[in-house]
């Protein structure tokens, strides 16, 4: 009995390995080959970005949509991979198959893609990206090189991993970021200005004040082409330390001593407040310009308090 169970389970991993390592062959068969040179392609509607620009590094482009369960699956690895790999050798390119910006725009937030992403606001079927890159089963990843040519088409978020952890990026262009076709989000009067308007504009929680409190506050954020602040993201708290003198008051006093762990949250709370409050007031962004165009761009920025 025991060896026929055995037997069974064996038999169950074949197949199950079996049918991961088919997936490619059944929903990967109209994509472009290795090889090709990916399309020129404008996917204008979320952001001005033309795939022509990606040359001089490695591009990986995901198609996906929000209300696709398998993309969903695949999103927490796709994060790690994001966080390991995205720098100047390598882009991630986000093209969503999603109908309703509102709600794209709400999924991303939540979910804190903070990549560049786009879509055609049509279905999926319909859209031209589609057609021209030959995906009918999502999600689909490619991996372009520096010349733009696809290095890799698959629909397993595995075989893109291990794709990604043998490419030579002795290959790509280390400057490819300061080329003319491409400028980075700054702020007026560069990075000294951004210090002096934290500085001019932090108020610091009262609170946390009396606590002596200190923390690091991140804030995700994004910046519509003409470089206003149109939505935020994920906000959080790091490296809270709170370090009371003897002058507390008697009530805040009890409060650390009986309930330290609700009184760090509440600090942690305010400095949150505080630092979006302070981001919202940046009114001197440049957003981001690739071929003299602005485009929408996911920022984090850190603010410390500090006193």
């Amino acid at each position: 009995m025991k060896v026929t169970n055995i037997l069974g389970i064996v038999m169950l991993c074949l197949s199950l390995h079996a049918e991961a390592a088919d997936l490619d062959s059944l929903y990967a068969k109209s994509l472009l080959p290795v090889g090709t040179e990916a399309p020129m392609l404008n996917v204008s509607e979320l952001s001005d970005y033309a795939l022509a620009n990606t040359k001089g590094h490695y591009t990986v482009l995901d198609f996906w949509a929000s209300w696709c369960g398998d993309c969903r699956r695949d999103l927490p690895e796709m994060k790690k991979l994001v966080k390991q790999y995205q720098g100047d050798s390598i882009s991630f390119v986000g093209v969503s198959f999603d109908t309703d910006k509102a709600r794209l725009d709400s999924f991303c937030k939540a979910q804190d893609i903070g990549w560049q992403r786009f879509s055609e606001l049509k279905k999926w079927k319909d859209t031209e990206v589609s057609k021209q890159f030959g995906v009918s089963w999502i999600p689909t990843y490619y991996v372009l090189d520096a010349d733009r040519r696809v290095l890799l088409a698959t629909v397993d978020i595995h075989k893109l991993k291990a794709c990604l952890e043998g490419l030579d990026l002795s290959k790509v262009d280390a400057g490819w970021s300061k080329k003319k076709y491409f400028t980075d989000p700054e702020y007026k009067g560069g990075m000294n200005g951004l210090g002096r308007f934290l500085a001019d504009n932090i108020r610091y929680p009262e609170l946390a004040m009396e606590l002596n409190a200190t923390a690091k506050v991140r804030v995700n954020f994004h910046l519509d082409p003409s470089g206003r602040i149109d939505s935020i993201g994920e906000v959080t708290c790091k490296n809270l330390q709170m370090q009371p003198g003897k002058r507390l008051p008697d009530e805040l006093r009890y409060q650390l001593e009986h309930n330290r762990e609700a009184l760090q949250r509440e600090v942690a709370r305010l400095f949150c407040v505080e630092a979006v409050r302070v981001v919202r007031l940046g009114d001197g962004w440049k957003a981001p310009r690739i071929n003299g165009k602005p485009y929408g761009f996911w920022m984090v920025l850190p603010v410390t308090f500090r006193i």
